[in-house]
């Protein structure tokens, strides 16, 4: 669940669910259940309210998938796909225009992630109608964390800085 200026946002069901808690009321997108992976990473942006899902599982391997939710037509549309799939990671939007995927579990090589992959400009191509245009979008490795984390918190600071906080890794549960 992820929290976007009065929203909370679930991915269940095969839809993402849209919460209004101050206003008792709900909507869901219903989403093609053969693309959703499970236990997705919500990732949202706050000035376009675009919303991503990030990696998850699908059955016991690790997604590297990107999907951009299209609510208007009840559908995914593929974003990029990282280097590493990834579960129980956590993403943040920085600078309004750049992705970073922290850590996680990587389920196909039974690997605690400390990685980072950024995804620079990530929306460069919303607007551009000629596809000749369109950049490709792509994930660079970025430094590590010292330790891997995997179910944990991140945020950013002042569009400066990511702190990471909490979790769990190999040592402690």
């Amino acid at each position: 669940m992820k929290v976007h200026q009065q929203e909370l946002i679930e991915v269940r069901d095969s839809a993402v669910w849209y919460y209004h808690p101050f206003q008792n009321e709900h909507r869901r997108v219903v989403i093609e259940e053969r693309k959703l992976a499970e236990n997705p990473t919500v990732v949202t942006t706050k000035e376009t309210g675009r919303l991503l899902l990030v990696g998850g599982t699908k059955g016991f391997r690790s997604s590297r998938k990107v999907y951009q939710v299209d609510e208007c037509m009840n559908k995914l549309n593929k974003h990029s796909l990282l280097n590493v799939g990834r579960v129980g990671h956590a993403a943040v939007y920085v600078r309004n225009k750049d992705i970073y995927v922290i850590g996680g579990y990587n389920a196909d090589k039974n690997e605690w992630m400390k990685s980072i992959e950024v995804c620079q400009d990530a929306f460069a191509n919303v607007g551009l109608k000629d596809p000749s245009l369109h950049k490709k979008i792509t994930w660079e490795m970025g430094a590590e964390m010292k330790e891997p984390r995997y179910f944990f918190g991140c945020c950013a600071f002042k569009d400066e800085s990511i702190y990471v906080f909490g979790g769990m890794n190999q040592t402690i549960l």
